[in-house]
């Protein structure tokens, strides 16, 4: 059970002031989103306008020359403290994310020196931050041919044909947007949706339905192979690239797990920087509006301890399973989102090998999604503990296969967005010369990225969480210490540890995984002093959060009046030390 704590009464009033404090300004495209150029631009803006607590560093240089940008905010004693990871852009196609990254970013700086709990909060707490993560598939947003691209810049064979991006999209209707292609076919698997007849879904063949439509990504067979589109230029994408869960032969995965600049820079950052707590990244691996479950009993649990498991983790272990909860309980209440699609399990996803192969409580959102037909457009929803009757979600449509799809169409229609759907069109097609084809369907990224002009209210939302979450990190410090005198010269100490933070100095994964640092707790003697019965230091698996303790003693010989130190240790929660005086 997760100990009760007054955390959240002491954070309210931080809470209260960063949603209150004026929103900084952004670079002179404050209507756009940031690409590549304008992105580092602002980047270099911030480093240079608040560079007491922002410093910006190149990570790495991908395929496509454009830098990972990552930030560092903290008052400059970086490794001394507990440290949050926070990513943007895992999914090339979202660059709403990275603009929430950003916001995140330049309001936090603005508050520093202003309210006194960020303040506090930068001088023991670390923010990495790399708003975009896979600069090089983001940027097809900007291009004038749009199309909605994960892929990195990495040549590869996508459909194993000996040649490479020789099959890539082609505009048919030369509208600039690559959308879908529909082909007349009585033996097709889509029929037009009763209830939106723009809408294609598939045939449900078990309720009597026949298809009337083949369904194809615009394009023409460019290699004369009987397939469209099946090697776009590029070829990895950074969330199937990871090694837990990962599909080598699978579309986008890389040669081998880790294999690109991109996922290989984000590894070897997180494995240089120990002092890494919580990692959060706005990813379509949804574990906050639908937090991760531990196994049940019949499923493969990965053993325990005494007994190595025989397959990988498939849920979370048994002790991190209330925090998971907890953190999405917590996320629900401070955005009031309540209506998130569920998400599919990664395969190779970066939010998933952060807590799985990583070890560290690992949390990941969407950054937007299209709500549901009585949300309000920008899906908050003001009241969260208000819930619909099954009648009125079945009603809506959200049992319904074609689900996302009408969530789209209702949204599109009432945020008054008409080019957000190009209308189905008949267009010659030579690899189709006797049949009907016709080009349509939804915009590129309209499900994935809002207009920017709900980015305000959103990130308003996502910056209370993640002030929140900051606030929970694991924080060790040496509460108590008892010198007691045994005889003459000989005296035992006894040292207790707290952790005033919400999360336990070490998952439950990496207790058993023996990956993770555990907390280390040293006497330090001085010249003529002599431990009796120990050794000059203890490894402790983990303190549990909410004021939870570990004590530990020594005896040692020396003189009355002389004084030693001691010293706690654990690069996720912090480090203190005391001088102790032998009396």
């Amino acid at each position: 059970m997760i100990p009760k704590s007054s955390w959240i009464k002491q954070f309210i009033p931080a809470l209260l002031t960063i949603l209150l404090l004026p929103q900084p300004l952004r670079s002179a495209d404050t209507v756009t989103y940031h690409d590549y150029e304008s992105m580092t631009e602002l980047l270099q803006s911030l480093a240079k306008n608040y560079s007491g607590v922002i410093s910006l560093e190149k990570q790495a240089e991908t395929l496509g020359k454009r830098n990972i940008w990552r930030l560092t905010l903290s008052d400059g004693k970086t490794e001394q403290y507990p440290a949050i990871l926070i990513l943007g852009g895992v999914s090339g196609s979202d660059l709403f994310g990275s603009e929430l990254c950003l916001q995140f970013t330049q309001t936090l700086a603005a508050a520093y020196g202003k309210a006194d709990s960020v303040t506090q909060l930068l001088k023991n707490t670390t923010f990495y931050i790399f708003p975009r993560v896979t600069p090089d598939a983001s940027e097809a947003f900007f291009q004038t041919l749009k199309y909605e691209r994960t892929l990195n810049n990495r040549a590869v064979d996508l459909d194993k044909d000996g040649s490479q991006d020789e099959d890539g999209y082609d505009d048919l209707n030369n509208d600039g947007l690559i959308t879908m292609m529909r082909v007349t076919d009585p033996a097709g698997d889509w029929l037009t949706d009763s209830k939106i007849p723009q809408l294609l879904r598939q045939a449900d063949r078990a309720r009597g339905e026949k298809g009337v439509y083949r369904l194809y990504t615009e394009g023409l067979d460019n290699d004369g192979d009987g397939q469209w589109n099946e090697d776009e230029p590029g070829g990895v994408d950074f969330n199937r690239n990871f090694s837990y869960r990962y599909k080598y032969f699978s579309r986008g995965s890389g040669n081998y797990p880790m294999s690109e600049i991109e996922s290989s820079t984000i590894a070897e950052f997180l494995f240089s920087h120990q002092n890494i707590a919580c990692v959060f990244c706005f990813s379509p691996g949804d574990n906050l509006n639908h937090p991760w479950q531990a196994e049940k009993d019949g499923q493969t649990s990965g053993g325990n301890a005494a007994s190595p498991p025989e397959k990988p983790l498939t849920g979370v272990r048994p002790g991190d399973e209330p925090y998971f909860r907890q953190i999405s309980e917590q996320f629900k209440s401070i955005t009031g989102f309540a209506d998130a699609p569920e998400s599919k399990k990664g395969e190779g996803s970066f939010n998933e090998w952060a807590y799985y192969h990583y070890g560290r409580w690992s949390f990941s959102s969407p950054s937007w999604w299209p709500p549901l037909p009585d949300q309000p457009a920008d899906s908050v929803q003001a009241d969260s503990s208000a819930q619909r009757s099954k009648s009125q979600k079945e009603e809506s449509g959200e049992k319904d296969k074609n689900d996302m799809q009408m969530r789209l169409w209702k949204w599109i229609e009432k945020t008054g967005q008409p080019d957000a759907f190009v209308p189905w069109k008949e267009v010659s097609h030579p690899d189709f010369p006797d049949e009907k084809v016709e080009v349509g369907g939804f915009a590129p990224y309209t499900g994935i990225n809002p207009p920017i002009d709900s980015l305000a209210l959103r990130a308003k939302k996502f910056n209370a969480f993640l002030l929140n979450l900051s606030s929970r990190l694991p924080r060790i410090a040496i509460d108590k210490v008892n010198v007691t005198a045994l005889h003459d010269n000989l005296f035992r100490v006894q040292v207790f540890v707290t952790n005033s933070g919400f999360f336990p100095t070490n998952t439950d994964l990496g207790i058993y995984s023996k990956w993770n640092p555990k907390v280390k707790l040293s006497l330090i003697p001085d010249k003529g002093q002599k431990l009796i019965d120990n050794k000059e230091f203890h490894l402790i698996d983990t303190i549990d959060g909410s004021g939870g303790t570990q004590d530990y003693s020594w005896v040692i010989l020396g003189k009355k009046g002389g004084r030693l130190t001691v010293r706690v240790d654990c690069p996720m929660a912090g480090h203190d030390e005391k001088i102790i005086d032998l009396k």
